[in-house]
């Protein structure tokens, strides 16, 4: 191997971590999912439907892990997991009946939009400089060097549709 071919295969292994990653079904409901450098373990998010099909007004966003590393366990996200971590606020958008803002409680300038589509269908958007895309999942680059981790920056994965190519957007964290 030369050192040209050397060169590129370890510059692609640091520069794209993701690609080896698990990809989470996704099933009914499902709208993004988190990974993390930390390990293959993701955090899945869905939406949550009454028995009409709409959004639950109460609890709009079902969270949980799917834990790669302990042979695709399901988990329930902890109590500090979801106030500090991987939790959501939202809130409804005044006069768009199943349209919620979202944000994330460990980084509430993510701006996401919850939207049902139909009965028992909804999708999750990224605004980014007014231009709205629907997100796919977010790759959280931390760095473990002290007492607590540290998120160094985000890669933010949308999309423009179903069968569109993913675009990256890497926001740091400061």
């Amino acid at each position: 191997m030369n050192l040209v071919t050397l060169s590129l295969v370890l510059l692609s292994a640091f520069t794209n971590p993701v690609v080896s990653y698990p990809v989470p079904e996704k099933g009914p409901g499902h709208l993004f999912y988190i990974q993390r450098s930390l390990n293959r373990n993701t955090v899945v998010y869905e939406a949550n439907f009454d028995e009409q099909g709409n959004l639950d007004a109460a609890n709009p966003v079902k969270i949980y892990w799917v834990m790669y590393e302990k042979e695709g366990n399901i988990e329930e996200l902890t109590y500090l997991e979801r106030k500090f971590a991987y939790g959501i606020n939202f809130h409804p958008v005044e006069n768009q009946p199943n349209v919620f803002d979202i944000r994330m409680v460990s980084y509430d300038t993510l701006r996401l939009c919850l939207k049902q589509t139909a009965p028992y269908n909804a999708i999750i958007t990224f605004s980014d400089d007014s231009k709205e895309q629907q997100l796919d999942h977010i790759y959280i680059h931390g760095n473990n060097a002290g007492l607590f981790s540290k998120v160094d920056y985000l890669e933010v994965y949308t999309n423009q549709g179903e069968n569109s190519d993913l675009t990256r957007k890497t926001i740091t964290i400061e």
